[in-house]
Formats: C-alpha cells, structure tokens, sequence
C-alpha cells in the first residue's frame, strides 16, 4: 500500500529564496558601502597629503624669501677698472694688482694662470648686489678666507674682493664658499655659493 504523498511547501520555500536574496543583496550592498568608504578614505588622506605637501613647500618658499630679503647677495664684480689697490699686513703698504695681473679675477680675466705658485693668493673681485651686512665670515670648503674692501686711496673704485690661496690641485675644481653673517636687523644666517677654484665662478645654490 503507498503512502501519502507529500507535496513541497513551495510558499516557505519561496520565503526561503527571498530570504536569502535579501541576504545577499544586504551583503553585496555592504560590501559596495565598504568598498565606497575605504575608496574615500583613501581619497581623503591623498588630499590630505597633497595639502601637506603644498603647506610645507610653501612654508620653504616663504623662508627661502625671508632669508634672501634683508641678506647681502654676492656675485663676480662687473666694474671695469684699471686695477686694485690691496691693503697688506703692514698698515703702510699698499699692493696694486693692474685688471691684467694673473692673480686677478675680474672683468679682464675669468681664470688665473696655472703657473701660480701654490698659496700665492688670488684676489677674486666681487659685488654685494644684496643688502648689507654688518658682519660677514667666509669659508671655502670650510676653510677660512677672507672678505676684504679695496684700500681707501683718491683713485681707487671701491671694490670688494674675495682673497684666497691658490692651490694647484684643486684648479678648475667645484667649491663651496659658505658666507656667514649678521644682518642689518640683527639676525645671523648662512648662505652658500658655488665657485670654481681659480675661476671667475660665484652662484648662490642657498637660498637659490
């Protein structure tokens, strides 16, 4: 003898598929929502970099006008002359180095002769197209040179110069003269250039 047949309760069972269609599309739409929120997070903190970035490139820019606004500015002397009037040890003498003379940088030469003897000095002509400075150091290459003012005489110009010793090896070579100084409103700074040893070279790299 058969059984009953049971017939499926295809009502529940569609109960069922809803059920779990809303679960899925519940997952899917949290998953999407996830998804959305970790992509503007990201979005958020790219933007947040790039603000960073811009504040603090700006901040430099700022400092960087800061420091070149009241700081002396030194580049190749442009006068033409017919020489130098150079202050010696002694209070009384006075050496003169005419624009042709091969231990001079200037308008007239933009590199001295190889045969100079090793520390026989070179007298670089410089300007301050800057502010002044009331004090002022110089190093090249960490080595203390000096920055000097022509001798005050009726004929001479006025120049200023940059006295170094002059060093076979390290000719044409790139240096760096770091120049240290007070400003007129009292603040210390240290700026540096790039020169060429024995050549007619100065550039200021920083501030640039």
């Amino acid at each position: 003898m058969r059984g009953p047949v049971i017939f499926p309760n295809f009502r529940r069972m569609g109960f069922d598929v809803l059920a779990a269609i809303g679960l899925c599309a519940t997952i899917a739409m949290w998953v999407i929502d996830h998804a959305k929120q970790a992509g503007e997070r990201k979005a958020a903190e790219a933007r947040e970099k790039i603000e960073h970035a811009r504040a603090e490139k700006a901040e430099a820019e700022l400092l960087a006008i800061r420091r070149r606004g009241d700081a002396p500015l030194l580049a190749v002397g442009g006068k033409r002359f017919n020489g130098v009037y150079v202050q010696t040890e002694d209070p009384g003498n006075v050496h003169y180095y005419a624009a042709g003379n091969p231990h001079l940088l200037c308008f007239y030469r933009e590199e001295v002769e190889r045969d100079l003897a090793a520390n026989d000095a070179i007298i670089f002509v410089v300007e301050n197209r800057g502010q002044y400075a009331p004090l002022v150091e110089v190093k090249l290459d960490g080595q203390p040179i000096e920055i000097r003012n022509e001798a005050d005489l009726n004929s001479a110009k006025g120049l200023q110069f940059l006295v170094y010793p002059y060093d076979p090896g390290a000719h044409g070579k790139p240096q760096t003269i770091e120049m240290r100084f007070q400003a007129e409103s009292g603040r210390w700074d240290t700026h540096l250039y790039r020169t060429v040893h024995g050549r007619r070279v100065l550039v200021r790299i920083d501030p640039a």
